[in-house]
């Protein structure tokens, strides 16, 4: 995920961070939207349960910022990705459950979780679920993210999680994270539980 952070003076650092990834061996390459590579720095690698999180940047001018897209590739053993960022406008989140009715009596029964992602303009966003059950986790979990799509008013995005009923009924929170490229304000989170009900839009980090 890669987004925009305000930096002193007439600079603006652009953050990109790969996430949750195994073996260690990572590497970053930063372009503009001409293709010319950029200069980059890196934090220094987090370890967590075997699995490491790492940070790269670079600085730009703020006129440059305004005008221009960014591409931050991370080469890794199992893959590469490659992330445009370019400034945004801050998302719409929901979280929305399918009907009670749909869902299974069984124990085993699952239950679909809807997040809807809805902007002005079309950009990236990386999508990430957890479940919280009295206190905040920090396991991250991929639903199914589906491509942008054109609507009357902009555009969205939709991910689709699935948990199981026993955990539903068991008082977990299930949030929607997004980390939409271009913000300053880089994650945004909403949450839904048995007890908050449908569609219901909690804290924003």
């Amino acid at each position: 995920m890669v987004w925009f952070n305000s930096a002193s003076g007439d600079k603006v650092t652009v953050s990109c961070l790969a996430l949750d990834f195994y073996p260690q061996s990572l590497s970053f390459e930063w372009s503009d939207a001409s293709g010319a590579q950029l200069d980059s720095a890196r934090y220094p690698v987090v370890e967590a349960n075997n699995r490491f999180t790492e940070v790269s940047l670079v600085q730009v001018s703020r006129s440059e910022a305004n005008l221009r897209s960014y591409q931050c590739s991370v080469i890794h053993p199992g893959g590469t990705k490659t992330v445009n960022a370019k400034n945004g406008t801050e998302p719409k989140v929901t979280v929305h459950l399918l009907h009670e009715k749909d869902i299974g009596q069984e124990a085993s029964a699952e239950v679909t979780l809807v997040c809807l992602v809805s902007s002005n303009v079309v950009q990236d966003y990386y999508i990430a679920w957890t479940e919280d059950v009295g206190q905040s986790s920090s396991v991250y979990y991929d639903g199914i993210t589906f491509p942008p799509r054109k609507t009357k008013n902009g555009y969205s995005v939709t991910s689709v999680y699935t948990t199981t009923k026993e955990k539903w009924n068991g008082g977990y929170i299930f949030y929607c994270n997004v980390w939409p490229t271009g913000l300053e304000n880089h994650m945004k989170s909403r949450g839904v539980s048995q007890a908050m009900g449908n569609s219901t839009e909690c804290e924003t980090v």
